[in-house]
Parts: C-alpha cells; structure tokens; sequence
C-alpha cells in the first residue's frame, strides 16, 4: 500500500499537529475495556483513534471532515502507518448530526462510543453499544444507564487510566452501559 502523502492525508496530518495527541489516552481505554469497534461522535479530523482500535466510524457535521474523509484511503493509510495492531484498519464516516446518526446505527453493535466533543450522548449510544459497552467522555454526565468505571489522567504529557479516587478532574471518563 503507498503511503504517499495526499491532500486528505495532509489534510489530516495537519489537523493532527495541531490538536492535543490522545493516542495515550486512547490506548489506556482500549487495555481497559477490550473494545474492538468504536464510534467517534463528533470526530473532526482526529483519525488517532484507529491508530489504536481497528474498526471505527468516525462521525461528524463539520465540512473540513467530510471533505477528508470522502478519500477514506488515505486515512486508512495514515492508520495504517501508527498502528498498534494486526491487519487492515477500517474507516467509516457518516456526516450528519450525532444524536441523528447514532440513532440509525445498527442496535447493539458497537463496543465503545468516544465523545470528548460531543457533549452528554449517553442517551443516543445506548441503542448502538452492546450490552456492557463503554463510553468515553470529557464530562461527567452520560445520562441514566451508565456508571463510572475510570478516569483518565494526564499528568506531564502521559495518560494514565484510574479506577480509584474517580472524583477528581480528568481528561476523559469511561462510563460502562449497564446491561
């Protein structure tokens, strides 16, 4: 696979070094949860992501994203290149409102739901996640059916997963959907 650089590869790559690197905070949650499909609500351009988990559907209004990720070949190659796992990554992306898109997915299919942009989704992941699913959060809020399982911690450049003293501030949440 060629892993030249295109205009959505830059257009992500870009995007990237400008925003906060959460490939730490996204590896913590997935040795914690185990999940292996994850939805991104309110993805923007950050495709880290599935440098970690291989099968994710990133979701978002903003044009800059549908424009990148219309070429979803170059995002698989740029997760192909930072990878932490074996085989092909695969993207998807459906533009469009989240609570909108969530809504339509497919029930009880999905393992982890992020949304660090996306405010209080709870109530739309719910119907994607399996029974026990996950949830990433910037906030503390997920709405009923969830509880609070972790926080990730950042703390000199370097994230790290808690599952004691949960009341503190944190970068994200991990929040598991009770069955």
């Amino acid at each position: 696979m060629s892993r030249r650089a295109t205009p959505s590869t830059r257009t992500f790559t870009d995007y990237l070094g400008e925003a906060t690197d959460r490939r730490g905070m996204y590896s913590a949650v997935a040795a914690h949860t185990g999940a292996r499909r994850v939805v991104y609500a309110v993805s923007s351009l950050d495709v880290t992501p599935s440098y970690v988990w291989p099968d994710v559907t990133y979701v978002d209004t903003d044009q800059r994203a549908r424009v990148a990720f219309a070429d979803t070949a170059s995002a698989v190659r740029l997760a192909d290149q930072h990878k932490t796992y074996e085989g092909e990554p695969r993207i998807r992306f459906l533009g469009g409102e989240y609570d909108r898109v969530l809504g339509a997915l497919p029930v009880a299919s999905w393992d982890l739901v992020i949304s660090l942009h996306a405010g209080p989704v709870g109530a739309n992941a719910a119907r994607c996640l399996k029974p026990g699913g996950w949830l990433l959060a910037a906030g503390r809020e997920p709405g009923e059916g969830y509880r609070l399982d972790a926080a990730v911690l950042l703390s000199k450049g370097k994230y790290r997963l808690v599952t004691d003293g949960l009341d503190r501030a944190a970068a994200g949440y991990v929040f598991r959907r009770e069955a």
